[in-house]
C-alpha cells in the first residue's frame, strides 16, 4: 500500500505539516528573536539534510517541520528555503501534500514581498503536473513573478531554457531582443520581462487571473520533457518541439528498425512520421535519431532513415527545390550519379511498410512500382544503376515539395484551449451618447438565448442581456471634473506605467449564476482623453493622452469572465438593442437590410452628410412566441434635443413627428410569429 493512503497510518511528521499548513505563521520578530531561531532552524536543517543523504526520509520531514515552526522563512544558500526541501521529499509519497507544503512557502514569502524563484518554479511545475486547474490561478502568477524577477547574474540557465522551450513560437524581434539582452545585459538585467509580455498577450480571457494559453504550454513542456527527453537546453527534442507547437499528433507511422523479405535483410535508423489531419491532411512531419544528444530531429525528407543515407544526401545538393531532376541528368551526364545509393528494393520495402497508416508514402509506393516495371523490362537500354538514381532524385524532389508545402501550411501554433468549449451565438449591438457632463458613453450589449445557453431551460428565468459601457473624457466639450474611469497599465515597451481607459460591466439577467464570454477591444474616434498624475517620484503635474481608432467602435475577441451573479433581474423584459447610425447604406440599396455592411458613424453628428439619410437599425430577439399566434410587443423611439444639433433634431422630428418640445417618445405596437425581428427606421 502506498504510504498516507490509508488514513489510519498517517505518518507523524505529515500530522505535524497538516497542522503547520492550516495556522498562522508568526512574523520575523525583533532581531534578537530572529537570529535566535534561524540559528536553531539551521541546525535543524543541516541533521534534515543528513538524515536525507541516509534514506531516512520520514525523520528528515519532522526535522523540517520544527525547522519551519521556528523560522518558516529560513533558506538555504545551496538548497533553498525548508518548503522546497520538504516539499522535493514530499512528492514522491505525497504529490498534493508536496504542493499544499509549496503553496503555503508562498503565501510566507509573500507576506514580506519576496519571490523566491526555486520555490515558485517547483510550485508551477508540480501544479502543471498534477493538472491541478484550482491552482492554475496561482500557478499563473506565479510563473509571471519567475519572469519578472529572475535576473542574469543568479537566473541566467534557467532563463536560457525557458526562453528555448518558448523560442519557436515567438516573434522574430521579440527572440532578437531576448537574445542581446542575455548578451549584452549585466547580473541584474532581467530579459525575463519580455517573455512575460508575450505570455500576457497570448490570454485568451484577460479579464480572468488564469492565463489558459500559458497553462496549456507548460502541460505541453511537462509532456515532452518526459517523454521526447533530450540533453540540449530545452530539454526535449524537435518531436518535443512539434507537440509543444501544436500538439498531440493524429497519427504516427514508423516503418521499424529493420525488416526481411525473401531476398536480403533490412535496417534503418530509429524514425518516426507524425500527422496533424485535423491542421492539414497532406502534411506530415518526418524525425530521423541519428544517435546524437539531439535524438530525433527534424529532417526534409524521410528517406535519411535509409541506411547510407549519407550517399542519397547527394542528391539533396544538385536538385534544386522543387523541382524534379531532368532525366538527362540521370543518364549519368552528373559525375555525381556514380556515387553509390541505396538499392531500389531498400527504399521499396521501406515505403511499403510507412504506406499501411499513410497514404503519402503509398502513392510513393505507387511510383517505385513504377520505376521498377521499367527496370525488369526485358532489353532495357539503362543499366540497373540508372533506376537506382531515377528512384533517388525522384523521391528526394517529393521530399522537397512536400517540405515546402509543409513550411507554407504549418500554423506557428495551435491551441487546444477552448476546443471543448461550445460557442454560445452571442448576438451584439453598439452605441454612444453624450453625456450631460461632456463625456462620450459607449456601450455594447450582448443578447443570448435561455434555449441556446443551457439545455434545462428550468434554470433559467429569461434571456440574457449583458450591458457593457464605458465612459471617457470629451475634450472638446465640458471636461469630467473626477473622471475615475481609469486603470494602471504596464506599457509593453519600457515598463512605465500609463493611465488608460477602462470599461465597466453591468448584467442585468434573471439567471442565478452563468459565465459570460467576450471581450471590447479597439475603441472608436479620435478622442483624447487626459489624467493628471502627481507621485513622489514625479511631483509635477503629468498628462498623458489617449487615442482611439476611427475605423472601428468595438471589435469582439473573447474573454471569460468568473462565475457571475444576476443584479436587479426583471425576467419579462425583452431584449432591445441599442440604435446605430450609419450613412453607408442607401434608403433603395440592396443592401439595405444587411447588418454587416453597417459602419458606425463617428461622433459627434456634425460629421453626418446631411445629403444622406441616417438609418436606425434595432432587433429583439428572444421572443416567446405562442404556438400558432402572434407574439405582441412594444417598440419605444426616444429622442432628446441637443440645442447645437439642430440640423440632427429635424430630422428626428420629422421621423417622430412634429410635436413641441425637447423630448419626442412615439410607441409602436408590432405583431410576429418569429423570435427573433428586426427594423430599420430611415430619419431622412
Amino acid at each position: 500500500m502506498k504510504l498516507g493512503t490509508n488514513p489510519f497510518s498517517f505518518p507523524c511528521a505529515w500530522a505535524g505539516l497538516c497542522l503547520l499548513l492550516t495556522v498562522h505563521l508568526p512574523g520575523p520578530g525583533h532581531a534578537g528573536q530572529y537570529t535566535s531561531r534561524h540559528d536553531s532552524a539551521a541546525a535543524l536543517f543541516s541533521q534534515a539534510v543528513a538524515l536525507e543523504r541516509q534514506q531516512q526520509v520520514e525523520t528528515a520531514e519532522q526535522k523540517l517541520v520544527q525547522v519551519l515552526q521556528l523560522d518558516p522563512r529560513f533558506r538555504d544558500e545551496r538548497r533553498g528555503s525548508a518548503w522546497l526541501v520538504l516539499g522535493e521529499m514530499l512528492e514522491s509519497e505525497n504529490k498534493d501534500l508536496a504542493l499544499r507544503t509549496y503553496l503555503k512557502g508562498l503565501d510566507v514569502f509573500e507576506q514580506d514581498s519576496v519571490v523566491d524563484i526555486r520555490l515558485n518554479l517547483a510550485f508551477v511545475r508540480l501544479a502543471v503536473q498534477l493538472e491541478k486547474k484550482s491552482a492554475y490561478e496561482r500557478a499563473t502568477q506565479s510563473f509571471y513573478d519567475i519572469l519578472d524577477h529572475a535576473t542574469i547574474g543568479e537566473n541566467a540557465q534557467l532563463l536560457t531554457r525557458l526562453f528555448a522551450q518558448c523560442e519557436f513560437l515567438l516573434p522574430e524581434a521579440l527572440k532578437k531582443a531576448f537574445e542581446h539582452s542575455m548578451k549584452e545585459g549585466d547580473a541584474t538585467c532581467r530579459p525575463g520581462r519580455l517573455l512575460r509580455r508575450f505570455w500576457r498577450s497570448k490570454d485568451p480571457t484577460p479579464a480572468t487571473l488564469v492565463n489558459e494559453r500559458l497553462m496549456e504550454h507548460l502541460q505541453r513542456v511537462e509532456y515532452a520533457e518526459e517523454y521526447f527527453y533530450a540533453a540540449i537546453p530545452r530539454r526535449f527534442d524537435d518531436r518535443g518541439m512539434l507537440y509543444v507547437k501544436l500538439g498531440r499528433p493524429s497519427g504516427k507511422a514508423s516503418a521499424g528498425l529493420s525488416g526481411r523479405d525473401l531476398a536480403r535483410n533490412y535496417s534503418f535508423r530509429p524514425h518516426e512520421v507524425w500527422f496533424y489531419e485535423f491542421i492539414d491532411p497532406n502534411v506530415y512531419f518526418p524525425f530521423v535519431d541519428f544517435q546524437d544528444k539531439r535524438r530525433y530531429v527534424l529532417v526534409d525528407g524521410i528517406e535519411e532513415a535509409l541506411p547510407r543515407a549519407s550517399a542519397s544526401n547527394k542528391w539533396r545538393a544538385v536538385v534544386p527545390r522543387g523541382r524534379v531532376l531532368p532525366d538527362s541528368l540521370a543518364l549519368g551526364i552528373s559525375p555525381l550519379l556514380d556515387s553509390e545509393t541505396p538499392d531500389l528494393d531498400t527504399r521499396l520495402y521501406f515505403y511499403k511498410q510507412l504506406a499501411t497508416t499513410s497514404r503519402h508514402f503509398y502513392d510513393r509506393v505507387q511510383e517505385l512500382e513504377s520505376i521498377l516495371t521499367h527496370k525488369e523490362v526485358e532489353f532495357s537500354p539503362f543499366p540497373t544503376s540508372y533506376y537506382n538514381h531515377l528512384a533517388v532524385t525522384t523521391m528526394t524532389s517529393r521530399d522537397l515539395q512536400e517540405e515546402t508545402y509543409r513550411e507554407q501550411n504549418t500554423p506557428q501554433e495551435a491551441s487546444d484551449t477552448f476546443a471543448a468549449v461550445e460557442n454560445l451565438p452571442v448576438a451584439f449591438r453598439t452605441a454612444r451618447f453624450l453625456e450631460p457632463g461632456g463625456e462620450t458613453r459607449f456601450e455594447l450589449y450582448l443578447g443570448m438565448r435561455k434555449r441556446d445557453l443551457v439545455a434545462d431551460r428550468s434554470q433559467l428565468g429569461a434571456d440574457l442581456l449583458v450591458k457593457l459601457t464605458a465612459t471617457t473624457e470629451n475634450t472638446e466639450l465640458m471636461p469630467q471634473p473626477n473622471p475615475d474611469q481609469v486603470v494602471i497599465f504596464t506599457n509593453v515597451e519600457d515598463d512605465r506605467s500609463t493611465d488608460v481607459f477602462a470599461e465597466t460591466l453591468t448584467l442585468h439577467t434573471a439567471v442565478d449564476s452563468f459565465y459570460v464570454s467576450g471581450q471590447a477591444e479597439s475603441w472608436l474616434a479620435h478622442t483624447e482623453s487626459g489624467q493628471r498624475v502627481a507621485s513622489n517620484e514625479n511631483p509635477g503635474n503629468v498628462r498623458t493622452v489617449l487615442q482611439f481608432h476611427s475605423d472601428k467602435l468595438l471589435r469582439m475577441v473573447a474573454f471569460r469572465t468568473g462565475l457571475q451573479h444576476s443584479l436587479a433581474s426583471e425576467g419579462s423584459k425583452l431584449l432591445l438593442s441599442d440604435l446605430v447610425l450609419s450613412k453607408k447604406i442607401s434608403a433603395t440599396g440592396p443592401d439595405s437590410t444587411r447588418r454587416e455592411n453597417l459602419r458606425i458613424e463617428p461622433y459627434p453628428f456634425e460629421q453626418v452628410d446631411p445629403g444622406r439619410p441616417i438609418f436606425v437599425y434595432f432587433e429583439i430577439y428572444g421572443l416567446s412566441v405562442p404556438t400558432n399566434e402572434p407574439a405582441r410587443y412594444r417598440v419605444a423611439y426616444e429622442a432628446r434635443e441637443i440645442k447645437s444639433k439642430r440640423s440632427l433634431w429635424s430630422k428626428v422630428k420629422s421621423v417622430f413627428g412634429s410635436r413641441e418640445g425637447s423630448q419626442v417618445e412615439v410607441e409602436s405596437d408590432f405583431e410576429t410569429l418569429k423570435s427573433e425581428q428586426k427594423e430599420w427606421v430611415s430619419l431622412d
